[in-house]
């Protein structure tokens, strides 16, 4: 009863304050788990997970990276209740758990404002499909190599039926396939890649009858074998919905896009009608056809002014592809006269376009949208965000966690992203100084040529919980962004016992 109250107020504790590490005490086997079932977990509400793995020690504690999300573990073992505060805007939370033996590597449920149904296996074939509705949420899994799922809905006449899979964006190894089949099994629509790799598809029905919605998977990191792939971790939400494809703006550009402030405007078709842009500004454009008749037909370019401010390093950002558009976007930089200074098609693997400029004086510069295939239509959208860009001085560990007893020296290491040229000296500090953390040394200066740092550790308390380091510029008294191995949003762990 003693080790059961402890647990209560633990788990809490963490879920109220969940960047705060908490004593550990008890003497535990650390769980290996694979994914949450549910996936998704709906705003407002509290849910049944289940986490699956192995867990030979329990009840467990349970770390969140939003105080919105609240884990309480249940008698069965791998079960709890989740609850999710109402106010949430997160499309995604991590999650850890942990225990005096350390933690398991984050994991990441969904968020939507709607229930998910389990998917229920068999239903690798139409004749043993899931029977869903045109507008639902299926929390789903390709468990084993060779799976395919099958999903089975009636449809009417005139239906514009949609369905996404959200899954490896969101950093499961999915890059699945998605297909909507008529009754006899025919391939009526398909998609391979949408929102990145994960597909969507979109279609108006023009006989009423019933479908089969089929999912089915590669791995996102290719290998030697040429089959439909599965396992343990390979989860997917499967979202339906009656009605067109929304355009949804990914994860990753979610935040760049909120800096911002949106801007209600007609984009310029030259230069004289260019629009002039402020720095921090964004704006929502479709790249419209050149005239009125039905298909994609030759589009125009769109032309922004940029703000006259010498010296000031901007980025440009379009976001169109990875929101599910058509429009495979260009970004090009030009002079008053027309003259090239600057272009950028695709970012890496990103098809969207980002470039990084600076501006040289005080005369006229433009920035010019347009598609790769000179093509445009209505659905051809893009936003554009524009923002004053500094340098990026970016710490990211070597292990996603660290282990230490009391009074026993580890070494953290990072590798240091940064401008070339940048140079500096950090401060290395304990963001809770009741823990009695000691870094050696306590700053280290970083020289052109610096491509890692590294320190010891000394605690002389008992802890569970993310790193409590803050890298801090001691010249601008500027925190330094720092992340995990595993997840740039994630701060490693540290386990610290007796």
């Amino acid at each position: 009863m003693i080790r059961f109250a402890i647990f209560i107020v633990t788990i809490n504790y963490v879920a109220i304050a969940s960047l705060i590490g908490v004593p550990i005490c008890l003497a535990e086997e650390l769980p290996q788990i694979s994914r949450a079932e549910p996936n998704s977990i709906a705003t407002g509400q509290v849910t049944e997970v289940r986490v699956l793995g192995q867990f030979k020690s329990w009840p467990i504690q349970v770390w969140s990276s939003s105080p919105h999300v609240t884990w309480n573990c249940q008698a069965e073992s791998g079960v709890f209740q989740v609850s999710v505060d109402g106010s949430i805007n997160s499309k995604e939370v991590s999650f850890r758990m942990f225990n005096s033996a350390g933690t398991t590597p984050p994991k990441r449920i969904l968020i939507a404002s709607q229930t998910p149904i389990l998917e229920k296996e068999p239903n690798d074939q139409p004749s043993k499909a899931n029977d869903i509705k045109s507008d639902e949420i299926i929390s789903a899994a390709l468990e084993k190599n060779i799976d395919v799922d099958c999903f089975r809905v009636q449809l009417a006449e005139n239906d514009h039926f949609s369905a996404v899979v959200d899954s490896h964006r969101y950093g499961s190894p999915v890059d699945a396939n998605l297909q909507l089949l008529d009754e006899k099994g025919f391939v009526v629509v398909e998609s391979i890649d949408h929102f990145g790799l994960d597909p969507a598809i979109s279609a108006t029905i023009t006989r009423p009858g019933t479908y089969y919605v089929k999912v089915f998977a590669f791995p996102a990191e290719p290998d030697s074998t040429i089959s439909f792939r599965g396992g343990a971790d390979w989860w997917y939400r499967l979202r339906c919905r009656k009605g067109p494809l929304l355009y949804e703006i990914p994860p990753a550009r979610d935040a760049t896009l909120a800096e911002c402030t949106l801007r209600e405007t007609t984009a310029g078709l030259t230069v004289d009608t260019a629009v002039l842009l402020n720095l921090q500004e964004k704006v929502f454009q479709t790249v419209e056809a050149s005239n009125e008749n039905s298909g994609k037909m030759p589009s125009h370019n769109h032309y922004y002014k940029l703000p006259k401010a010498p010296g000031v390093q901007v980025r440009i950002e379009v976001t169109a592809q990875s929101m599910g558009s058509p429009l495979d976007p260009t970004l090009t930089i030009i002079d008053a006269a027309g003259k090239q200074l600057a272009f950028q098609d695709d970012e890496g693997n990103d098809r969207d376009a980002l470039l990084t400029w600076t501006i040289p004086d005080d005369k006229d510069y433009f920035a010019v949208i347009g598609d790769f295939h000179r093509l445009g239509g209505k659905q051809d959208a893009y936003w554009l965000s524009l923002t004053q860009a500094h340098p990026r001085v970016h710490f990211t560990a070597s292990s996603d966690s660290y282990s230490s007893k009391i009074n026993q020296e580890i070494e953290i290491s990072f590798k240091l992203e940064k401008p070339a040229d940048w140079t500096g000296e950090i401060e290395l500090n304990c963001t809770d100084p009741s823990l009695g953390v000691v870094f050696t040394p306590s700053s280290i200066k970083i020289e052109k040529v610096t491509k890692d740092i590294s320190a010891k550790l000394t605690a002389s308390k008992a802890y569970a919980g993310v790193l409590p380091i803050q890298l801090k510029l001691k010249e601008a008294d500027q925190v330094l962004s720092m992340s995990g191995p595993l997840n740039e949003t994630i701060v490693p762990w540290l386990t610290v016992t007796e």
